[in-house]
C-alpha cells in the first residue's frame, strides 16, 4: 500500500516557481507550465499537476478498496463474530454465577468473610468469567472502548455485587433471559445466542453506536387477523362482551391452535417476539392514540452507480406518488412536523462509471452519502422541510461502510471474481438490488383521539415481549423498538429462501 506526502508552499506575487519538499524528495514545480519536475520518486521525473493528482486519487482508492475488501474479509468477519459469542457466553457465565451468589446470601446472609462459600463464589466464580467476557462488556458499554485487557471489577462485598449486577453488562443479559424466559425458552440460551449475538452486533454497526448497546423489554400484543375475525364472525368492533364470548366459543380450537402456530414457544421468537401461550379475552380501547407518518422507497430513482436522482421519473413513479400523496395529506390536516429520516446502502458490487471515478470502485460509504443528500434535497425543495427537522441520515448499512448485503466476490489466485450466483441472471442477483436502497420516513407529532370518539372493542389476544435494542448515547435514532422484529423476519426470509 502505498502513502503519498504532498506539501505545496506558494508565495503569490513572488515567483512562479515554487519548491515542494515531501515524499518526493525535493521537486521543481512551474506552475505556468504545468509540470512537475521529480527527482528520487516513484514519479517520473516531469509530470503534469494533472498526472500528479491522478497518482494520487490512484492511491486513495487503493486504500479505499484494500479496506473494503470483501472476498478476503469473510475469516476475519467470522473470527470477530466468534470472539464476541464467546465473549458473551462468559458474560452470561458471570450472570449465572452473580445469580447464585444472590442464592447463596439469601441462605446465608452472614458478610462475605463470615461465610467462606459465598468468598470463595465471589472470589473465583465470576472473577474466572469476567476476563473472557472483555468484549462482551465493551459492546455493552460497560468499559470503554478504548480499554485494554485484562479487565477486572473489584468483587469482593455485596455491595460490590449489587452494583455489578446493576451494570449495563448483566442487564443486557439478565433482560434477554427474561425475553425467553415469557415463551418458555429461558433454558436454551445456548440455542438462541447466535442469533442474539448477530443483531446486537449488526445494531450497533448500522447505527454507530459509540458507547455501547443497551438491551430492554416491552410489551406487545398479538391479536388475530383481520380475515381470520372475519371467519370467526365477529364484527370489526365488537363491543358486547357477552356476544363476543359466544362466537369465540365456536372457534376457540381454531383460534388456540393458530395462536400456538404462530406465537407458541420457539415460533413466536422467528417473529421477535417471545409470548405467553395462553389466550385471553380483553377489552382494548382502540385509536386513542396515532404517530402519523410517511415512508417511501426512492432506490427506483437512482441508476447504477449514480448518486443524482432522476427527478423527471418522480411523476410516473408510483413510490413517490403514494409518499408524496401522504405527505400533502398529513400537511393538510394541518399535523406538525417531528422528525425526517434518510437511509441509505448501496451493494457491495463495485462501483463503476461515475461512481468509480467519483468515489472510487469500494467507496460505498461515499456514494450511500450523496444518495442520502440528493434525496434531502429533494425533501427541502418539494415539501419545503426545514433543515432542522432532518436527523442525522443512516448512511453505514449493515456492513458498516455504506454497504450491505451480502459478499458477491471469491478470491480466486489473489484475484476479486463475481460469484455466479451474483452475475446477471444468477439465483442470488436480487439480493443485490435488496441491499441497494434509499429511504425517507417522515414522522408528524402524535395526536391523541377525543375521548368521546373513542371505542371499546373487545379482541382475543395473547401478552408478549419483545427487545429494544439502543445506543447509549442519546438521539433521535438511537433507539429501534422494531429491531428484533425486522431481525427475526429477515431470517425466516432468508430459511424459507434456502427451503428450510
Amino acid at each position: 500500500m502505498k502513502h503519498i506526502h504532498l506539501i505545496l508552499v506558494v508565495t503569490l506575487g513572488l515567483s512562479s516557481h515554487v519548491m515542494a519538499n515531501g515524499l518526493f524528495g525535493e521537486a521543481q514545480t512551474n506552475l505556468e507550465a504545468g509540470t512537475v519536475t521529480c527527482s528520487d520518486s516513484g514519479i517520473p521525473a516531469e509530470t503534469s499537476l494533472d498526472g500528479l493528482s491522478a497518482e494520487v486519487t490512484k492511491t486513495k482508492c487503493e486504500i479505499v478498496n484494500e479496506q473494503n475488501t470483501c472476498s478476503s474479509k469473510k475469516s476475519i468477519d467470522l473470527d470477530k463474530r466468534k470472539i464476541f459469542l464467546d465473549s458473551l457466553v462468559a458474560l452470561d457465565g458471570a450472570y449465572q454465577s452473580s445469580n447464585g451468589n444472590l442464592n447463596i446470601r439469601k441462605a446465608n446472609p452472614l458478610p462475605a468473610d463470615q461465610n467462606p462459600e459465598r468468598k470463595h463464589n465471589m472470589e473465583t466464580d465470576i472473577e474466572a468469567q469476567i476476563p473472557g467476557a472483555f468484549n462482551a462488556l465493551k459492546y455493552t458499554g460497560e468499559i470503554q472502548p478504548s480499554s485494554q485487557a485484562p479487565y477486572q471489577p473489584v468483587l469482593r462485598t455485596y455491595n460490590d455485587y449489587r452494583t455489578f449486577r446493576s451494570g449495563q453488562s448483566l442487564k443486557v443479559m439478565s433482560n434477554y433471559h427474561q425475553y425467553l424466559k415469557r415463551s418458555g425458552n429461558d433454558k436454551d440460551f445456548e440455542k438462541y445466542q447466535e442469533e442474539f449475538a448477530d443483531d446486537y452486533m449488526a445494531f450497533e454497526a448500522e447505527k454507530e453506536c459509540q458507547r455501547g448497546v443497551s438491551v430492554g423489554l416491552s410489551p406487545s400484543i398479538a391479536s388475530l387477523p383481520a380475515q381470520m375475525e372475519k371467519d370467526a364472525g365477529f364484527s370489526k368492533c365488537e363491543e358486547n362482551e357477552s356476544v363476543f364470548r359466544q362466537k369465540y366459543a365456536r372457534s376457540k380450537d381454531t383460534i388456540e391452535q393458530y395462536f400456538k402456530d404462530e406465537y407458541g414457544g420457539a415460533n413466536g421468537l422467528t417473529r421477535g417476539q417471545s409470548c405467553d401461550s395462553k389466550v385471553e379475552i380483553r377489552r382494548m380501547t382502540v385509536v386513542a392514540h396515532e404517530t402519523p407518518s410517511c415512508a417511501g422507497r426512492f432506490e427506483q430513482l437512482f441508476s447504477d452507480n449514480e448518486w443524482d436522482m432522476n427527478t423527471s421519473a418522480l411523476s410516473s413513479d408510483p413510490e413517490y406518488t403514494k409518499f408524496k400523496e401522504c405527505v400533502e395529506k398529513m400537511q393538510a390536516d394541518g399535523l406538525k412536523l417531528n422528525n425526517v429520516a434518510i437511509s441509505a446502502s448501496s451493494s457491495q458490487l463495485n462501483n463503476t462509471g461515475r461512481a468509480g471515478q467519483q468515489f472510487c470502485a469500494k467507496g460505498f460509504l461515499e456514494l450511500s452519502t450523496a444518495r442520502a443528500e440528493s434525496a434531502r434535497n429533494l425533501m427541502v425543495s418539494n415539501f419545503a422541510f426545514p433543515s432542522e427537522s432532518f436527523s442525522a441520515p443512516h448512511v453505514r448499512g449493515s456492513n458498516g461502510n455504506g454497504s450491505s448485503g451480502e459478499c458477491p466476490y471469491e478470491e480466486i489466485n489473489g484475484r476479486e471474481v463475481l460469484k455466479s450466483e451474483y452475475r446477471n441472471g444468477g439465483a442470488a442477483r436480487a439480493e443485490l438490488d435488496d441491499a441497494k436502497f434509499v429511504r425517507v420516513t417522515v414522522s408528524f407529532e402524535p395526536k391523541v383521539t377525543p375521548v368521546n370518539n373513542r371505542k371499546s372493542c373487545y379482541q382475543a389476544q395473547i401478552y408478549c415481549t419483545r427487545l429494544n435494542f439502543r445506543c447509549n448515547e442519546w438521539s433521535k435514532d438511537s433507539k429501534d423498538t422494531s429491531w428484533g422484529i425486522r431481525q427475526a423476519y429477515k431470517r425466516k426470509r432468508e430459511a424459507q429462501a434456502a427451503g428450510q
